[in-house]
């Protein structure tokens, strides 16, 4: 009960932080970026917005050949470094210091909290490890670690990969 307990409170800190900094940070997307927006300056934006822009700028360019562009890669959250990802959200908190929004530090030590509690090679490598063991003795399912050793050439940073699946991821 008492773990309950601190795992209910814990998701609410990080739930505030996450609607606190989006608020903040939502002003320093380009207008048209329809991923992950939070919608507190403006309307919260979807991805049928996203495909109402694509009529009306094809209906206003007629003819004219056009191209749209989306994409997903694969692992991505597991190959980015701790370093880049706080290098990142400083540079937003500059930007918005420049825009006259203080970001409050509470805030940024809930994110190095959040940020430090996991690595790619501490938590879900060795839980790759295991499941794969126990499910996969013939090894015919794809298990990219291989593939990530080979990105950072053998040397991955201990502090590799974001916590996904969070209000803050």
């Amino acid at each position: 009960e008492m773990v309950d307990k601190h795992l209910s409170e814990a998701t609410i800190i990080i739930g505030q932080t996450a609607r606190y900094l989006g608020a903040r940070f939502d002003q320093l997307l380009v207008p048209n970026s329809y991923s992950q927006r939070m919608g507190f300056e403006t309307k919260h934006r979807t991805h049928h917005d996203a495909v109402e822009a694509l009529l009306g700028y094809r209906k206003a360019h007629g003819t004219k050949q056009l191209w749209v562009a989306e994409c997903d890669l694969r692992g991505f959250f597991d190959c980015v470094s701790h370093a880049v990802a706080r290098h990142a959200l400083q540079q937003a908190v500059v930007a918005c210091g420049e825009r006259g929004m203080k970001i409050d530090a509470r805030a940024l030590s809930i994110v190095e909290a959040y940020l430090s509690s996991y690595s790619f090679s501490t938590v879900a490598v060795p839980a790759a490890k295991q499941w794969f063991a126990a499910h996969d003795r013939a090894g015919r399912l794809a298990n990219h670690t291989k593939q990530l050793d080979q990105l950072w050439n053998g040397a991955a940073p201990a502090s590799l990969g974001l916590p996904q699946g969070g209000a803050l991821s």
